[in-house]
Formats: C-alpha cells, sequence, structure tokens
C-alpha cells in the first residue's frame, strides 16, 4: 500500500539577482511514496500575482498542503493544483473515470487573465469525477477541454474521442476562446470527434487544431493525417497573436504532407525514414488558413522546432535543431557532419515570411518551452545529455538527461544557464516569468541536486517546481542584443528620447516596457535616428526594445 506524503517547504520569492551564476532555488519536491506511485507534471502557467496553476497526473496517493488526493484508477488520475505566490498549496482537485483501465493524463494548463482557467486531459468518461462531484463528457474517452474558475470550481467540459497517447498544449484569449492542440497515436482508426465536428484519422501519429467557444462548445476542428509519405505528422507549439489568430507548428515526417490542404515536399534525395519537414501555420479565429510556412526543399536538412513565441508586434519566433542544411528563407544554416544539431532561432514576420536565423553552440538536447520576459531576453527551459555550452556556462549531465534553465538573447545567442538533475531521465515541461523571478517546471527520477538542495524520489516518477534567480546581463545599461547598435540620450529623459540605430534602416518596429512588465508605449521609428514623445510615462525605470536589442533608460 502506498504511504501518504507530506510536503513542507519554505518558498519566498526575490526578484532576479545580478549574480553571475544563476541558481535553482527552494524547490519543492511533487511525490507520492512507495516504488510504484508516481506524480509527473505536464504543464504550468503563473498569474502577475505570482500564482502557479499545474496540471499532472498521478497515481496512489498525493497531499498538497491540506489536500489529499487518492487516485481511484488502476492506472492514474489527473490532478490540477493552485500553488500560491509565497510557495503554499491553496488548493488541489482530482479528476478522472475508473472502468475501462485506460491511462489517463493531464496535459494542459492556461489563463485567460480574467478568471478563468483551462485544462486539456485525456479521461475516461466511464465513472468520471472532480473530486468527488459526478461529471458528464460526451465520448467513452479522448480529450476533453475543461473550464475552471481560479479558485478550482468547475464551469464547463467539452469532449472529443482522441484517446490515444494524446500530447496536447493550450492557448486561450482574454475572451475566453480556447484553442487546443496536440497529436495522437490515430493508429488507422475510425474518425474522431470534437463534439459534432467529425474529422479523419491516419496510420501514424497525427496532429490536430480546434477551437471551443467561450461558453464551452466547439467551433471548429482540423486534423493532419499520416498517409501517403507522411509517416508521422507531429505537433510542437502553439500560441496567439495581437489580432486573435493562433499559429501551430510541428513537424512532418517524410518526404510529404498535407496542411489543411497545403501540401508540403522535402527534398526528393531524402530518405522517407528520416525526412523531416517543419511547418508553422496560422488561422483566423473563424478557421481559415491565413499563411502556412515551411523551410526550403533544395537542400537535405531538417528544422526540428521545438518552441514558438509570439511577439507583440505579430512576430513568430521559433526555436529549432538544424539537422543538416537548411533554408529558412534566404537564410542558411548548416550543421557539421561531426556535431550535434545546431540549436537556431528563426523569427517570421506576420506574413509567414522569414526575416532571420541565428545558430548558437551546438550540443545533445532539446528546448521544451521559451517564454519572452519584459526585457525582450528568452527564459528557455529544456534537456540535455552529456554535455551542454549557454554562452559562458558549460554544463555536464549527472545522468541520462538533466534538465536546464537559459536565457538566450532575442538576436539568438545564448547568455547564461543552469543545470540540475539525477543520474537518471529528467525533463523539464515549462518555465514562467512573474514578478521579477523566473519558476521552472519538471520531471525527476532518483536523488535529484537542484542548487543548494537535493530531492529524493522513492517512487517511479517525482516532479519539481523551483525559483531561479538569473542575472541580469551586458553592458550596465543594456538589456539584451548583440553589439551595442543602439544608442538613446538625454538619459535620464524628460519629454523626450533620441534614438539612434548604428546602421541604416528604414523602418524599426519598437516597444517601451515599465518595470513591472507592461507595455507603456509603442510605435514605427522611420529611418536611423528618431525621436521619441515620453512625456505621458511615469517617472522610472524603463526598457525600450527593438529587433536590435533592448536597452534600459530611466525617465524623470
Amino acid at each position: 500500500m502506498l504511504r501518504n506524503t507530506l510536503i513542507t517547504l519554505s518558498f519566498a520569492f526575490i526578484p532576479l539577482a545580478k549574480a553571475q551564476t544563476p541558481i535553482f532555488q527552494g524547490t519543492i519536491k511533487v511525490s507520492t511514496d512507495g516504488a510504484t506511485g508516481v506524480a509527473w507534471l505536464a504543464d504550468a502557467i503563473t498569474d502577475d500575482l505570482g500564482n502557479s496553476f499545474v496540471i499532472g497526473t498521478f497515481r496512489g496517493t498525493l497531499i498538497l498542503g491540506n489536500t489529499s488526493l487518492v487516485s481511484s484508477s488502476p492506472t492514474s488520475d489527473v490532478f490540477i493544483a493552485k500553488l500560491g505566490s509565497s510557495g503554499e498549496w491553496t488548493w488541489a482537485s482530482r479528476l478522472g473515470g475508473t472502468s475501462n483501465g485506460l491511462p489517463q493524463s493531464g496535459c494542459a494548463i492556461a489563463l485567460d487573465g480574467n478568471g478563468g482557467l483551462y485544462i486539456a486531459a485525456a479521461l475516461d468518461s466511464s465513472g468520471l469525477t472532480y473530486n468527488s462531484t459526478p461529471q458528464v463528457a460526451p465520448f467513452p474517452n479522448g480529450i476533453c477541454v475543461i473550464k475552471l474558475d481560479t479558485n478550482g470550481e468547475w464551469q464547463w467540459l467539452a469532449g472529443g474521442d482522441l484517446g490515444q497517447n494524446v500530447r496536447a498544449k493550450l492557448a486561450v484569449s482574454g475572451t475566453g476562446e480556447v484553442y487546443v492542440a496536440g497529436d495522437w497515436n490515430a493508429g488507422g482508426g475510425p474518425p474522431v470527434h470534437f463534439g459534432p465536428f467529425q474529422a479523419a484519422c491516419g496510420y501514424g501519429t497525427d496532429a490536430f487544431i480546434a477551437k471551443v467557444n467561450a461558453g464551452g462548445t466547439w467551433a471548429w476542428a482540423k486534423t493532419f493525417n499520416s498517409f501517403g509519405q507522411a509517416m508521422e505528422i507531429l505537433f510542437d507549439d502553439v500560441a496567439l497573436d495581437g489580432s486573435g489568430n493562433v499559429i501551430l507548428g510541428g513537424i512532418v515526417h517524410g518526404t510529404s504532407g498535407n496542411i489543411d490542404g497545403q501540401q508540403l515536399t522535402a527534398n526528393p534525395l531524402n530518405d522517407p525514414a528520416y525526412a523531416m519537414i517543419p511547418y508553422l501555420a496560422k488561422w483566423a479565429p473563424d478557421g481559415s488558413l491565413i499563411w502556412l510556412s515551411s523551410i526550403g526543399n533544395d537542400h537535405s536538412g531538417g528544422f526540428e522546432l521545438e518552441a514558438i513565441v509570439q511577439t507583440e508586434d505579430d512576430r513568430t519566433m521559433v526555436l529549432g535543431l538544424v539537422t543538416d542544411t537548411a533554408d529558412l528563407g534566404p537564410h542558411q544554416v548548416i550543421r557539421s557532419a561531426t556535431s550535434a544539431p545546431v540549436h537556431t532561432l528563426a523569427v517570421l514576420d506576420a506574413n509567414g515570411q522569414w526575416t532571420s536565423a541565428v545558430s548558437s553552440e551546438q550540443w545533445g538536447g532539446w528546448v521544451t518551452d521559451m517564454e519572452q520576459m519584459p526585457d525582450g531576453n528568452l527564459a528557455c527551459a529544456g534537456s540535455y545529455s552529456d554535455a551542454a555550452s549557454f554562452g559562458g556556462d558549460s554544463l555536464v549531465s549527472a545522468g541520462m538527461s538533466d534538465v536546464f534553465a537559459a536565457l538566450m538573447r532575442p538576436t539568438g545567442q545564448w547568455i547564461t544557464g543552469v543545470g540540475a538533475g539525477s543520474p537518471n531521465e529528467d525533463q523539464a515541461c515549462r518555465i514562467n516569468f512573474t514578478q521579477g523571478s523566473i519558476r521552472a517546471f519538471g520531471r525527476f527520477e532518483g536523488p535529484a541536486v537542484f542548487g543548494n538542495d537535493t530531492l529524493n524520489c522513492v517512487s517511479y516518477g517525482c516532479s519539481f517546481i523551483s525559483r531561479l534567480d538569473l542575472p541580469a546581463v551586458g553592458l550596465p545599461e543594456w538589456i539584451s542584443g548583440g553589439a551595442p547598435q543602439l544608442s538613446i540620450y538625454p538619459v535620464p529623459a524628460t519629454d523626450r528620447l533620441n534614438v539612434s540605430i548604428g546602421y541604416h534602416v528604414t523602418t524599426t518596429v519598437y516597444s517601451i516596457i515599465d518595470i513591472t512588465g507592461r507595455t507603456v508605449g509603442s510605435g514605427t521609428m522611420q529611418g536611423s535616428i528618431s525621436q521619441i514623445n515620453v512625456a505621458g510615462l511615469l517617472p522610472g525605470i524603463h526598457v525600450f526594445r527593438t529587433d536590435m536589442g533592448s536597452i534600459r533608460f530611466t525617465k524623470e
């Protein structure tokens, strides 16, 4: 019989430090006791107040604060919980069915910023309960999108019947429109359903994207199927732009594939078993395809997507692994035949055209999540095997794979990074920035070292939640970017800020961020020298952000 595990911790958050070495701190272990128990985090989201909401899968007995959760399924149930800004568990809930023995899993979690909390989970509808309250799902088993409030109270459920090995993520608008995207093992099965919408299945792994209206009804659904030369169509990430359009990224494994009626084709010399065609697609809220983008097929290389960030000026930043020679529009990235894949940050404009691609260090590993911070830098989390390099920081794994948290400039160069983990296989799933601090989330096995904390995992699998202090980097006034090609004066500024770019440009989009991370100004510079009106800004420290990087200034 599994014994209960009581989690106690001290978890005080402080602003980003300016130390030279980032450190995992105040790490929490989430676990069940006993060799057969499991507690795996799948996703997390942190609000502006520093509260984190998490979703995962567990088997056995799990104690989070004053709440004890006991799985009822012989395989696994889903847990959803809120961790307060001071590190206390505020509430925790169990979700799952009981009868058919299929694994149930928590997949994704998101906020709408207006009191709505949304989850995606693969569930068995027979005997389905949320805590002790019976719930009704429209299909025997499959993917469900569920709305709660931020106190964990049930609102509605929208169900589908994708039931085998589902992976999914969510993107939610401020008005509560929900996009769920992912992939599943279609296996040549019958058509699948998203409420009243029916979609085809392929023979391998298929990708999907669907929309749920704010009231909990399905609006539309699309699947992308593994037929013909497409052995698999895999999903990687999903994001929303400022106009409510949804961007989906993934990979076609094979020499050709179809994404919403548009055909993608690899280099004909590629071996179908190894060909990888990336895809990025944008749909309007009504489900109409706006654009589809991929790499050129003149060379045999692939670009395996890792994570997507949508910027405030409607650009799509994509981090991926170049596995040979890859043409990202006019930008060519080459991987040496004797080295690891090249981590590359590429950018598409609002029309889906590649505008830049910058490669960085080569090492064996992958990024699972990326988030843009208010200063323009990118916070990244992932896993690595053997060794990895982040700017001047060289890491060596303790086992099969360790987790890392790192900073990257918006121009594609790694700044700094830190690793943690056990002698076994560890995975990071999410990284969040809030109130000047970073939280990292993931899974580990066995005794693991997170900075000064050593966590032991005696069950089949455990999870971690950790705070990180990462340094502000660069020259004293610089936040991000490459060589200082951007200058501003006077500093401190009063009514006007003069901005100069060190080379000729026609137009440059800029934004101004205050110390809380809010965008308080934006516009377009005409030419290399401009004068910006800052009279309406409140006194204090601000960040002036452009494609060339970001620079800090003080407003009096």
